[in-house]
């Protein structure tokens, strides 16, 4: 009689050796230690990552949890076989980006504005033709040139401007790079950024909105400076303020670099003091060539707080400042602009 049931006992031969069951509690202690190792390992890209994301609680949260892992990992030298595996591939982290070695800071060894600016009293340095003063008289068929160069904070500065020079001689060239900063030279390196402009095309006038993304740690070329280590930081960050108004300094050009707003969200709000600090001592070294813009007189509340709208000429309430409380709106921007 054939049997209605196949044997599979060829096909399926029982196991020699029975399998060994691995209890659940070791196979997640097993997968927390890869988890862990991946994290040390790969620590510095992920917190590119991390600081590449949009300002909010993700990207605060993210930062937070990978920068005591990164400071520990690079400690033990747990990064070097990934940064060796990416150069290998040239996928590393660019180091290849301005040094500040050498360059002078206000209240260290800067005296006095730099030989490139104009004397005081001088006509070139008091000859204004529009809202933003220049050392010379523009025309038609030579314009004014004004260079406006930031992060996102700038986005609505070149319309801005364009609105306020609308029916005069001037040209508004913008340069703006989304979720960059002096903090992070192997994104965007902001020296080689604006020295590029420079050349290219000789404005008459800088304006500089940067700093929204910086606080983070300083990646610098012997490796990261982290912002817990504060007073090294500020006089890193100093020297990146300086070497940035030492390139856009030159004859015949005005700077004007505008400082943060209070910010709405407090990790943010932090370091703003700092940041503006540095900025302003800087470019009161170069009285006769940098004016430092205090955005705040125009987007802060009466207490120098972050507030969402303020009252135009009219009494009424505008809205000076986008819903992720960080940036400008058009009508921010045209109070900030009218300060100049």
């Amino acid at each position: 009689m054939v049997s209605a049931t196949p044997d599979h006992g060829d096909q399926f031969p029982d196991e020699s050796t029975p399998r060994r069951r691995v209890p659940a509690g070791q196979a997640i202690v097993v997968a927390l230690a890869t988890l862990l190792t991946v994290l040390f390992l790969d620590a510095d890209g992920l917190m590119m990552t991390a600081e590449r994301q949009e300002q909010g609680l993700q990207r605060t949260v993210t930062v937070a949890i990978m920068r005591p892992i990164r400071g520990v990992a690079g400690a033990l030298g747990l990064t070097a076989p990934r940064n060796w595996v990416a150069r290998a591939a040239g996928n590393a982290q660019s180091t290849e980006f301005t040094s500040t070695k050498g360059v002078k800071i206000a209240g260290k060894h800067r005296s006095g504005p730099p030989a490139t600016g104009h004397p005081p009293g001088s006509a070139a340095a008091t000859t204004t033709t529009t809202t933003l003063p220049s050392y010379r008289t523009p025309t038609p068929s030579d314009p004014l040139r004004v260079l406006v160069a930031g992060d996102s904070l700038s986005g609505y500065l070149g319309p801005s401007l364009n609105d306020a020079l609308s029916g005069l001689p001037a040209t508004v060239v913008p340069d703006q790079h989304v979720g960059t900063g002096l903090a992070r030279p192997d994104v965007v390196d902001w020296a080689k950024e604006v020295r590029h402009d420079m050349d290219t095309d000789d404005p008459d006038v800088v304006v500089l909105f940067i700093g929204g993304n910086d606080d983070q740690d300083l990646r610098t070329t012997d490796g990261w400076l982290p912002i817990s280590h504060l007073d090294e930081w500020k006089v890193e960050y100093q020297k990146r303020v300086a070497q940035i108004m030492d390139i856009v300094t030159r004859p015949g050009v005005s700077v004007y670099w505008i400082g943060l707003p209070a910010m709405g969200k407090a990790h943010l709000n932090r370091y703003v003091p700092t940041i503006n600090d540095l900025i302003r001592t800087e470019a009161a070294a170069r009285p006769n060539s940098v004016t430092y813009v205090d955005s705040g007189k125009a987007l802060n509340g009466p207490d120098g707080n972050f507030v969402a709208y303020l009252p135009d000429g009219r009494g009424r309430q505008v809205e000076v400042r986008a819903g992720d409380g960080v940036h400008p709106t058009m009508a921010g921007m045209n109070r900030i602009v009218d300060l100049f």
